[in-house]
């Protein structure tokens, strides 16, 4: 071997001592002096510190609850007595409505006899299903036809000779025994029928 080949193999055996005495000191380092060791290391630490400071935030929350609720509770204990008084108005809107009285046509027992005796269809189609109060002049107060306990007062036009009668229907006996003949009285009745005979209502009542 010559000294020229010497010097390289010296410089190149140096070379490899020193970086063996490198990969040394860092293999004998401490573990945490280590950077695959470091950065974990100041990861978790982040992490522990982010979680204690959003656990503590999340007990404030619930110790707020609390009295969230409790002040959520208060005005809906205030207002559960007027419970009863709001259950108690739909009872008085459900009460029924009283009855409407009905419509009550005057007419005088002249007019009446006179529109059936010149239009007996328009008369129907006016006083049908209508309460009439009659004023009138009595011709005579009567027992029905068929039944001699039911009276009748019969009201005309006053003329001496008119033959149609307003016929007051199902009068009480008392009534019809405080009638005087040849007097003007007003009654009142359910509307029956209407014609060539005169005029019927029922129900009627000296008003």
């Amino acid at each position: 071997m010559t000294e020229n080949q010497t010097i390289p193999d010296a410089k190149r055996d140096g070379k490899a001592q020193a970086a063996a005495e490198k990969a040394y000191r860092k293999a004998s380092r401490p573990w945490f002096k280590k950077k695959r060791f470091i950065l974990p290391l100041v990861l978790l630490v982040i992490i522990i510190i982010t979680s204690i400071s959003n656990g503590g935030k999340k007990d404030n929350s619930a110790v707020v609850s609390p009295s969230t609720d409790a002040s959520a509770a208060a005005p809906a204990a205030a207002q559960a007595p007027a419970a009863p008084a709001q259950a108690a108005a739909p009872a008085k809107a459900a009460a029924p409505a009283k009855a409407a009285a009905p419509d009550v046509v005057k007419v005088e027992a002249a007019k009446l006899l006179a529109d059936f005796e010149s239009n007996e269809a328009a008369a129907d189609l006016k006083y049908k299903g209508k309460t009439l109060q009659v004023t009138g002049h009595v011709a005579k107060v009567d027992t029905e036809f068929f039944d001699k306990d039911q009276y009748v007062v019969r009201l005309d036009n006053g003329e001496k000779y008119s033959f149609l009668n307003v016929n007051c229907n199902d009068i009480s006996a008392t009534q019809a025994a405080a009638v005087a003949a040849d007097s003007t009285i007003t009654v009142r009745g359910m509307f029956q029928d209407g014609g060539d005979l005169g005029v019927e209502i029922k129900g009627c009542e000296i008003v």
